[in-house]
C-alpha cells in the first residue's frame, strides 16, 4: 500500500494545498473538500494485491477500494523502513530531507506534515492504528485509536493490555 499512497500523497498535495501559503483563509475550500483516507499496510507491495494483477492472492477489500480511488503503477518509497517511508509520506519529503532516515528518530523541527495541512484546512486527522512517527508535535493526529488489546510478545515476557505506543 505504500506504493498507491506515496502518490496519492504528491496529487493531493499539488491539488489541494497547491498555492495555500498564499491563503489567509482556508474557508473557501471548505465545501470542495474531498475525503481523504490513507491506508497504509506495513511489508505489501503489490504482488500481495488483486487490484495489480495477483492471480490467486483474494484482497476483495483493496480492490473494492481501488475502483473508487485514484491507483499509481509507480510510486516508490525513498527508504523501505517503517519510520522514514511513513515520513515520508507524511512529509512529502525524502527521509534524509526530513530527518527520520533511519527507525526511532524524529522528524526536524519545522517540517510541516499531513496532518498539520489538514488541520489548517479543518480536516478532523485521525490515526487508526500504529503510528511509528514522531516528535508528536509534529504530527497533530485529532484523534488516535490504538489496536485491540491481546497478548504480544516482548523480549522481556508477555505484555497484556491496552498497547499505546510502538
Amino acid at each position: 500500500m505504500k506504493l498507491i499512497f506515496s502518490l496519492i500523497l504528491s496529487w493531493f498535495l499539488t491539488t489541494v494545498f497547491a498555492g495555500a501559503d498564499e491563503l489567509e483563509d482556508f474557508s473557501s475550500l471548505k465545501d470542495s473538500r474531498p475525503n481523504v483516507i490513507f491506508f497504509l499496510g506495513d511489508d505489501q507491495s503489490r504482488f500481495n494485491h488483486s487490484t495489480y494483477g495477483h492471480p490467486s492472492i483474494p484482497t476483495p477489500v483493496t480492490e473494492a477500494f481501488a475502483k473508487e480511488s485514484l491507483v499509481f503503477e509507480n510510486a516508490f518509497t525513498g527508504q523501505a523502513i517503517c519510520a522514514p517511508s511513513r515520513t515520508m509520506l507524511y512529509t512529502g519529503l525524502y527521509p534524509i530531507r526530513n530527518g527520520c532516515f533511519m527507525n526511532h528518530t524524529q522528524v526536524r523541527p519545522g517540517i510541516e506534515t499531513l496532518p498539520t495541512l489538514l488541520g489548517k484546512l479543518g480536516y478532523s486527522v485521525i490515526l487508526a492504528g500504529k503510528s511509528h512517527v514522531s516528535p508528536d508535535r509534529s504530527f497533530p493526529w485529532t484523534q488516535r485509536f490504538s489496536p485491540s488489546p491481546s497478548p504480544v510478545p516482548r523480549a522481556n515476557g508477555f505484555h497484556s493490555g491496552k498497547l499505546t505506543s510502538f
